[in-house]
């Protein structure tokens, strides 16, 4: 704002200066009015010597510029990077925050290099492999080829989901609304890795079927919607597969509104399940009739 205003004053200025020097003013008037228009530079001078000596310590800004060609700026918190361990797992949600970093050509590879050393876990595997490069330039696209081949490669990360799919199977101690969001959390993730259920649904739909509890297990042996999808022959497993998913999602969706039921009212959920109302029974003594 301040430059566009010294740039405005300075083309006022000169339209000035020009009228002054052609017309009949004393000369005395002439330096005098020259030499507030010194003064006003040196003001300007003085300002942007200031500014720039408070603009490092401002926080980072976005400019975007309208279609009007009025700038605005755009102030947005800190974001802090997740810290790499070399756990397979962690590998997606910090690739895709320290991706902006890489691609970023306004970075330079050294500082794109330091960044990639703080983001690493202290002590951790990662952290070691990062620092057996020293931390140059030239070395930080070796670095990041390295961390790609150990912890990003898609049929690692695509076998350790699997794996983790293989976890699920006699696992009792977790809830159904558990097992349910572990997943539908594995199957977006292997999704986002090319392993999509109408690809690969032959090999999911048996892993998710046997993680899941006998009473589900069950009930989706009897449903109508099984023998529906078996009889079509085209896309049957993939068919399955999604409607399995949609089964187990309702029935988390119960279990959910039926605790929801109860504790609403303050009844303690374990009780009020197995708790059968009593019978009373009335004993009627019994009538003998006597004869006279």
């Amino acid at each position: 704002f301040l430059e566009t205003k010294i740039t405005e004053l300075g083309v006022v200025h000169s339209a000035y200066n020009r009228e002054l020097f052609q017309s009949n003013m004393h000369e005395d008037d002439s330096n005098k009015e020259l030499e507030s228009d010194d003064a006003y530079k040196k003001q300007y001078q003085t300002a942007q010597m200031k500014i720039a000596e408070v603009t490092p310590s401002l926080p980072v800004n976005v400019t975007r510029t309208s279609s009007t060609g009025a700038v605005k700026t755009s102030k947005f918190p800190k974001l802090e990077l997740p810290k790499f361990s070399g756990n397979i797992k962690d590998w997606l949600p910090f690739w895709s925050q320290f991706k902006k970093i890489h691609d970023d050509p306004a970075i330079s590879n050294e500082d794109k290099m330091q960044y990639l050393q703080e983001a690493m876990m202290v002590d951790s595997r990662a952290s070691e492999l990062v620092k057996s490069f020293p931390p140059t330039g030239e070395n930080y696209t070796k670095a990041i080829a390295s961390l790609k081949n150990h912890f990003g490669r898609d049929d690692i990360i695509v076998e350790f989901y699997v794996r983790e799919l293989l976890t699920l199977v006699g696992n009792k101690k977790l809830s159904l609304a558990s097992i349910y969001d572990k997943v539908e959390c594995y199957i977006r993730t292997l999704e986002t890795l090319g392993v999509t259920t109408d690809r690969c649904a032959a090999m999911l739909y048996p892993l998710v079927e046997s993680s899941l509890p006998e009473e589900v297990i069950r009930a989706w042996q009897r449903s109508g919607q099984r023998e529906t999808v078996e009889a079509n022959g085209q896309r049957e497993t993939t068919d399955r597969l999604e409607k399995l998913l949609r089964l187990l999602q309702l029935k988390v969706e119960n279990e959910e509104l039926i605790d929801m039921a109860l504790t609403g009212f303050g009844l303690p959920m374990d009780q009020e399940r197995t708790k059968k109302p009593k019978q009373s029974r009335r004993q009627t003594p019994p009538v003998r009739a006597s004869f006279s």
